[in-house]
C-alpha cells in the first residue's frame, strides 16, 4: 500500500510538473511564453542586483514569414517557426532565455557583465543564422529577421521590453533585416510622444477639436454641392494644427473614434444653423474610422444625421472596404443606409480594392485618390488611368468625386472625363465656419448670376 501511494504521489508530481511545463512554454516550438519570460525575467533581475552587470533583450521579428503562410500553407510555416527556435537555441548559452511571445516574435533575454558587446555579436550571429532559408517538402522558404537590441543602464529595467520593441520598430524602418538598438535620441523621442499624448488627451477632454471645412463643386458648374468635415486641433497657444500634429499619437491612444465623434457632432450643429437654410444645402461628409463603423449608437448617429436639412455622407478609406467584408461590417453598412446615411469610399486607388468588393459593398461616392490626380495632363496615361476609374464607377452606378485638384487644367480634364465632383486647393482649402460661409454664398450668388437657378 505505501509503495501504492508512492508511485501514486510520483504520478501526481509528474502530471502537476508537465502542467506547469505546458502552461509556460509554447506548443509548437517547446520555447518559453509570455509567462514564462516574465518569470525568468525576475530571476535575472534578482541576480543582477546581486552580482551587478547589466541585463539585455533582444527582440526578433520575422520578415516575409506572411508570405509563406499565404503561398506555402500554415503547415510550412509552422515547419519555419519550428526551424527558427532551433536556429536561435543553437546561438545562445544555457543562462540565456528564449521565449516566443507571438506569431513570428521572438525574445531573447540575458545577462551580460558591463561593457560587454555580447549582445550585439548575438544579435548579428542570429541575423545571420535567420539569413538562410528553410526546406519543406523540397520547397525553399526564403524569410529574414529585424532585431531590436534594449540594455540597461540606458533602458530602464522595467522598460527593457518595450523599448527592445522600439528598437525593433527602428530596424523595420531602416529597410528590415537590420538590428535596431535603443538610444538616446529614442528616449527624447518617446518624452516627446508621452507629452504629446498627454496634451492630446487633454485636448479631448477640453473640446479642442474642432471641424474645418473643404468644399466639394460640381465640375461641370462650379457650384458648391458639398462639404468635407476635417479634424483641427485648437491648441491654447492660438494655433490651428492639421491631423499631421496629432493623429498618428491619437491612432496609438485608440481615440480617432472619439476626434470623429467630436468632429461630427460639432459639424452637424454648425452646419444646421448656417448652411442649413439654403434652397439646396450642401451634403456633408466626414472621415471615419475603421472602429467608428462598429458602434452601439447607429440609432443616434442616424438621429444627428438627419437633424442636417442636407444630405450626410460617412468617408472610409479603401482599405477597409478591403479588409473589412465580413457580414457583421455589411450589416453595420446597411444600418446606415437605413439611417440616411450615404457611404463613400475615400482614397481610391491607393490600396487594392477590386471590383467585386465594390459592387459588394455598394457605395455611394468613390473619391479618387489625390496621388493619381496630380500628374495628369491632357492624354497621358494618368489622366487614363483616371479615366478608367471614373468609368468603373459610372458602370457599377457610382458618382466619382476626385480630390487634390490644385490646378485649373486639372479640373477642366477631370470634368470631361466624367468626375461629377472636385475637390482641392484650386477651389478652397479647408476653411473656418466663417470663412466657408463666405465662400459658400459667394459661389452661390456666383451661380445665380450664370443662371443656375
Amino acid at each position: 500500500q505505501r509503495r501504492a501511494l508512492e508511485d501514486y504521489a510520483k504520478r501526481l508530481e509528474d502530471a502537476n510538473l508537465e502542467i506547469t511545463h505546458k502552461a509556460l512554454h509554447d506548443q509548437l516550438t517547446g520555447l518559453g511564453n509570455r509567462r514564462y519570460l516574465s518569470d525568468k525575467f525576475e530571476e535575472l533581475s534578482e541576480y543582477r542586483r546581486k552580482r551587478g552587470g547589466e541585463l539585455a533583450a533582444l527582440h526578433i521579428d520575422l520578415d516575409r514569414f506572411k508570405q509563406i503562410n499565404d503561398t506555402i500553407g500554415h503547415v510550412a510555416g509552422d515547419h519555419v517557426l519550428v526551424d527558427v527556435a532551433n536556429r536561435i537555441r543553437q546561438n545562445v548559452r544555457a543562462k540565456d532565455v528564449i521565449a516566443r511571445i507571438g506569431g513570428d516574435e521572438f525574445v531573447i533575454l540575458l545577462w551580460v557583465p558591463e561593457d560587454s558587446d555580447r549582445p550585439e555579436r548575438l544579435a548579428q550571429a542570429v541575423l545571420d543564422d535567420l539569413s538562410t532559408p528553410s526546406f519543406f517538402e523540397g520547397r525553399e522558404c526564403r524569410f529574414g529577421a529585424s532585431i531590436g537590441i534594449a540594455r540597461t543602464p540606458l533602458a530602464d529595467e522595467k522598460d527593457l521590453l518595450t523599448n527592445s520593441d522600439v528598437a525593433l520598430y527602428k530596424a523595420k524602418r531602416s529597410g528590415r533585416g537590420q538590428v535596431g538598438i535603443f538610444d538616446r535620441t529614442d528616449i527624447e523621442d518617446m518624452r516627446r510622444t508621452k507629452s504629446l499624448a498627454d496634451e492630446i488627451m487633454r485636448a479631448l477632454e477640453a473640446s479642442e477639436f474642432l471641424p474645418h471645412y473643404q468644399p466639394q463643386v460640381d465640375a461641370l458648374t462650379g457650384e458648391v454641392v458639398g462639404v468635407e468635415a476635417l479634424a483641427r486641433w485648437a491648441h491654447p497657444d492660438g494655433t490651428i494644427r492639421g491631423p499631421d500634429a496629432f493623429l498618428s499619437v491619437a491612432s496609438d491612444l485608440n481615440i480617432v473614434a472619439d476626434i470623429d465623434r467630436m468632429i461630427f457632432d460639432k459639424a452637424i450643429a454648425e452646419c444646421q444653423t448656417t448652411l442649413g437654410g439654403l434652397p439646396k444645402p450642401p451634403s456633408l461628409s466626414f472621415n471615419v474610422s475603421a472602429r467608428r463603423v462598429h458602434f452601439e449608437e447607429i440609432a443616434e448617429i442616424g438621429q444627428l444625421a438627419n437633424s442636417y436639412a442636407g444630405d450626410v455622407a460617412f468617408e472610409l478609406l479603401e482599405t477597409i472596404f478591403l479588409e473589412e467584408e465580413s457580414e457583421a461590417f455589411l450589416m453595420q453598412l446597411d444600418q446606415l443606409r437605413d439611417m440616411g446615411i450615404s457611404l463613400e469610399v475615400d482614397d481610391f486607388g491607393s490600396g487594392r480594392a477590386s471590383i467585386v468588393a465594390l459592387q459588394r459593398i455598394a457605395p455611394d461616392q468613390l473619391k479618387i485618390d489625390r496621388r493619381l490626380i496630380t500628374p495628369i495632363s491632357e492624354g497621358n496615361n494618368a489622366a487614363r488611368l483616371v479615366q478608367s476609374i471614373i468609368e468603373i464607377g459610372h458602370a457599377l452606378k457610382i458618382g466619382v468625386t476626385a480630390e487634390g485638384v490644385e490646378t485649373r487644367e486639372q479640373a477642366e480634364i477631370l470634368g470631361a472625363l466624367g468626375a461629377e465632383r472636385l475637390q482641392g486647393y484650386y477651389f478652397a482649402k479647408p476653411l473656418n465656419l466663417p470663412d466657408l460661409l463666405s465662400y459658400v454664398h459667394g459661389n452661390h450668388r456666383q451661380y445665380r448670376r450664370a443662371g443656375g437657378m
